[in-house]
């Protein structure tokens, strides 16, 4: 602490300008990125959970076309086709 007594402002505040442009922007490209690569997470969740969906609405649809027509064996069907995506 002495060592800043001793120097006049002017001087320092150079350095502390350039120090913080160097600090804050690494921390942005750093953010950047770090968003950049959990959308990317976020949208192949999402397209994964599509496929998911997608193919438990097929199973169903089979299930539905070729099942008999009794109703207690289709909605056993259904509540098992239910939890295929879970």
């Amino acid at each position: 602490n002495l060592y800043m007594e001793d120097q006049p402002q002017e001087s320092l505040m150079p350095y502390e300008s350039i120090f913080g442009l160097i600090l804050s922007s690494s921390l942005s490209f750093l953010l950047v990125f770090r968003l950049n690569r959990s959308a990317a997470r976020f949208w192949f969740a999402r397209q994964s959970w599509g496929i998911v969906i997608a193919s438990a609405r097929a199973l169903v649809g089979g299930l539905l076309a070729h099942s008999s027509h009794n109703p207690r064996v289709r909605d056993e069907a259904l509540k098992w086709s239910a939890a295929y995506p879970v």
